[in-house]
């Protein structure tokens, strides 16, 4: 069936910026419509007198919210925690007629086929634009209603393990966080106390890199790790293996440093902030700044600090095209810097959080795979 006969579909509303407001009706923009959940930490307001004109963009309970330009297809229900809110532009309400389909629609607008096709029948070089018209003619299979139910109860338990296993290592983190601060007082590298110690004296060794060139074969598909920014997350830890691997010719063309182990990664640019430690003995592209501690630093003791401190190292960047912390800058970066042997004993409760997270982040590959296996055999043929 065709969308448009399963739901009714609603354009935002074209709010003016120079009236949002601190209390009223909340302005949900694309911006927050993330995959499978909104977010508003910075929420914006309009005046309630104006709900009336706002019209259908009022939104309710269990609304299905879709990006119609850039990432396209992001789709989100919303939460009444949210409310009264109002939809803005280049998004889409999806409002199921019958609301037992509210969740078998929210799954389905998530699976590799339907967002592969959105990709394909949108139109724009810079940024992508979905159709509206082409949006509400897509043909849905539709189930009986126990065969949707089915479907739903079972991405619906899949879907709160991995939720479950998120949590868990959220919850490590904040453990991390909060042994971090008993044992040494902040994280917050803003606070700068007076007994706090430059980085440069503190580290025996700056590494930086850059990129072999690539018109030249001989110098990629080697043993040599080779790391960049791109293959860091918010999780890195130890990292033992990269993308690309590059030769000893490779290397050599451009003076390239192998880092040993335990050094700490920190991306100084595309994007500032992401950090990691070597795990085995690698070069990195001109993304970084990697420090080797001295001997009274010990280097998960800055992984941890650097990690929890990446508005602040962006505060630092500078740049036109794309921000950029500079070596001088990052060197000059004072941290505090208690006895070593009470920094190898965090560094040791971290080790011990660290395996539990690692069966945590297991827990969240082994359920979202079993999920996107679910979402391939529910929808993948749903196309009419």
């Amino acid at each position: 069936m065709k969308l448009s006969d399963l739901a009714e579909l609603i354009n935002g509303y074209s709010f003016q910026s120079d009236k949002y407001t601190d209390k009223g009706i909340r302005v949900i923009r694309i911006t927050n419509v993330q995959d499978g959940f909104i977010v508003d930490n910075t929420p914006c307001y309009y005046p309630s007198e104006y709900k009336e004109k706002i019209g259908n963009a009022i939104l309710q309970e269990n609304d299905l919210l879709m990006s119609l330009t850039g990432n396209i297809g992001r789709v989100a229900m919303v939460d009444k925690s949210l409310l009264p809110a109002g939809l803005n532009q280049r998004v889409i309400c999806i409002r199921p007629n019958n609301k037992k389909l509210i969740k078998y629609l929210y799954y389905y607008f998530q699976n590799n086929k339907f967002k592969d096709d959105a990709i394909k029948f949108s139109s724009g070089s810079a940024q992508l634009n979905m159709s509206t018209i082409w949006l509400s003619n897509y043909d849905i299979k539709i189930y009986n209603n126990s065969e949707t139910d089915f479907i739903v109860k079972n991405l619906d338990r899949l879907n709160r393990q991995i939720l479950l296993c998120r949590q868990k290592v959220k919850f490590y983190d904040e453990l991390i966080k909060s042994r971090f601060n008993e044992m040494f007082g902040t994280l917050d590298l803003y606070e700068k106390k007076v007994d706090w110690v430059e980085i440069k004296k503190l580290t025996q060794k700056i590494f930086t890199g850059t990129t072999p060139s690539t018109s030249d074969d001989s110098n990629w598909d080697g043993d040599i790790l080779w790391i960049t920014p791109a293959e860091m997350n918010d999780n890195s830890f130890y990292i033992t293996d990269t993308v690309r691997k590059i030769t000893e010719k490779g290397r050599k063309s451009k003076s390239l440093e192998i880092m040993p182990i335990n050094t700490v990664l920190l991306s100084t640019r595309a994007p500032i902030g992401k950090v990691g430690i070597v795990g085995k003995e690698m070069c990195c592209n001109q993304g970084f700044k990697n420090f080797q501690c001295n001997e009274k630093l010990n280097h998960i003791f800055l992984y941890t600090l650097l990690r929890n401190n990446t508005q602040y190292l962006n505060s630092l960047g500078s740049g036109t095209t794309f921000m950029e912390l500079s070596k001088s800058k990052i060197l000059k970066v004072k941290i505090p810097c208690p006895p070593i042997h009470v920094q190898n004993k965090f560094a040791s409760f971290v080790e011990q959080i660290d395996k539990l997270k690692f069966i945590a982040h297991k827990k969240v590959e082994l359920y979202t795979e079993l999920f996107n296996k679910k979402m391939d055999e529910y929808f993948s043929d749903t196309q009419g």
